[in-house]
């Protein structure tokens, strides 16, 4: 009885030691791969149709003497950007220079919105990473055209030495909109007068050609300024200054009108 429990107690380490050799032996050493950090920007958010502007990436790794990410030069980055679901490379594996960037320049033929990435793809030293989307909107560039009433002057307010505000009195400033691609768009305006938002009453240009087919309170790049008498009156003697403000949508840029104007005694 005593040999049968000494044998299965042999057996017993046998086994364990064979076991543990097995579970050692089949341990690898895997060399950790140095991190990247790869960041992207666009040189403009919204620039016009036609505009040219710059995106571009930059690769970084890990120094773990420093603590910090530095530049990573002679890496193959790509750039690509996505415009209504369709997919367009800008650059294919372009090497970093010495800054670790790559760069590419955009123009664009048509308004709408993209978005741009970058990847670096890694290899047995570096791991990859990406960065995106940058959303950039691209926009039809406006001007603005304002005249005084009655007198129309498509290029600048007319002359306000002519035309002068008088305290107590009415007056009125009149504006329309037009794109680049000469339609006049949609969308509302603010008026500021000495950089504070002016009185008044801001309205629609009634039966105007250019707000026709715009959403109710949207005019079509048309609109102007009306001030009442309290109004003028809060005005000092001399010059002020005004400034139109177009706000623009997704499709159309904003703009701005400056123009001076000479308030007098009534």
């Amino acid at each position: 009885m005593k040999q049968k429990l000494v044998a299965l107690l042999l057996i017993t380490v046998m086994v364990a030691s064979v076991c543990g050799a097995v579970s050692l032996t089949t341990a690898t050493k895997v060399d950790a791969l140095t991190t990247t950090k790869l960041s992207l920007t666009a040189s403009k958010a919204t620039p016009l149709v036609g505009q040219r502007f710059t995106v571009t990436a930059q690769l970084k790794r890990w120094n773990p003497t420093t603590r910090s990410y530095v530049p990573l030069a002679g890496k193959p980055v790509a750039i690509v950007h996505y415009y209504k679901g369709v997919r367009y490379n800008d650059v294919t594996n372009k090497l970093t220079d010495s800054a670790g960037k790559v760069s590419v320049s955009v123009v664009c033929g048509s308004t709408g919105v993209r978005y741009w990435y970058a990847t670096f793809a890694g290899n047995s030293q570096y791991a990859k990473s990406q960065a995106g989307p940058v959303t950039v909107s691209v926009r039809i560039s406006t001007t603005l055209y304002v005249w005084t009433p009655p007198v129309y002057n498509p290029a600048w307010l007319s002359d306000p030495t002519h035309s002068p505000v008088k305290q107590g009195g009415y007056a009125g400033v009149r504006y329309a909109v037009k794109g680049a691609d000469g339609k006049n768009p949609c969308g509302v305006a603010k008026y500021y007068i000495d950089s504070s938002l002016a009185g008044g009453t801001w309205m629609v240009t009634p039966r105007s050609p250019y707000w026709q087919g715009c959403p109710a309170g949207l005019p079509g790049g048309a609109g102007g300024l009306i001030l009442y008498p309290e109004d003028t009156m809060e005005l000092s003697l001399g010059w002020h200054t005004l400034r139109i403000h177009y706000l623009g949508d997704n499709t159309y840029a904003p703009c701005d009108f400056v123009g001076s104007f000479l308030v007098v005694a009534s």
